[in-house]
C-alpha cells in the first residue's frame, strides 16, 4: 500500500465514514429505543434522504468517488441537484442515518452525529481540492450556498 497516494485521496476520510457508519449500525440495538410514533417518522427521513441520494448520484454519474480527491477525468458538476446544494449524496446518506437512528434506537441517533461531523470536515477537504482542480469552483460555491441541502 502507497501511503503517499492513500494520504494524497484522502483514504483516512473513507476510513471514518466507514467506521462512523458501522457505529450506527452497531449501537442501533442498544436502548434505549425511541417512542413508535418518533420511530415511524424514520421512514419519512429514509425516503427523504434516499430520494436525494439517488439524485446526487445521478447527476454525478461516473465523476463519483469516495475520496476527496476528485477523478483526473472528473468534471464539475453543477447541474441537477448540484444547483441547488454542493454536496446533496452526504445530505442525502445523513437524512437516510437519521431515520434509521430515529427507527432503531437513540444511541444510534446520537451517533449519527459523529458521520455529521466526518461529512462537514471532509466537505471542507474536497472543496479545497476542487477549487485546486476547477478555478470554476469558487465561483459555484458562492453561487450554491447550501453544503448538504438547499439554503432557502
Amino acid at each position: 500500500m502507497n501511503t503517499s497516494t492513500d494520504a494524497t485521496r484522502g483514504t483516512h476520510w473513507v476510513v471514518l465514514q466507514f467506521a462512523a457508519m458501522g457505529l450506527i449500525l452497531f449501537v442501533s440495538g442498544f436502548p434505549p429505543r425511541t417512542p413508535n410514533w418518533v420511530s415511524l417518522s424514520g421512514l419519512v427521513f429514509v425516503a427523504a434522504g434516499a430520494a436525494w441520494f439517488a439524485l446526487g448520484l445521478r447527476a454525478l454519474g461516473w465523476n463519483l468517488t469516495v475520496f476527496p480527491r476528485p477523478k483526473p477525468r472528473g468534471v464539475l458538476v453543477q447541474h441537477g441537484v448540484y444547483r441547488y446544494a454542493r454536496h446533496p449524496i452526504y445530505g442525502g446518506g445523513l437524512l437516510m442515518f437519521v431515520g434509521f437512528g430515529l427507527l432503531s434506537s437513540v444511541p444510534a441517533l446520537a451517533a449519527t452525529t459523529s458521520l455529521a461531523y466526518i461529512w462537514f470536515r471532509k466537505s471542507q477537504e474536497e472543496e479545497r481540492l476542487l477549487v485546486e482542480r476547477f478555478p470554476a469552483y469558487a465561483a459555484y460555491r458562492q453561487r450554491v450556498r447550501g453544503r448538504f441541502f438547499p439554503r432557502l
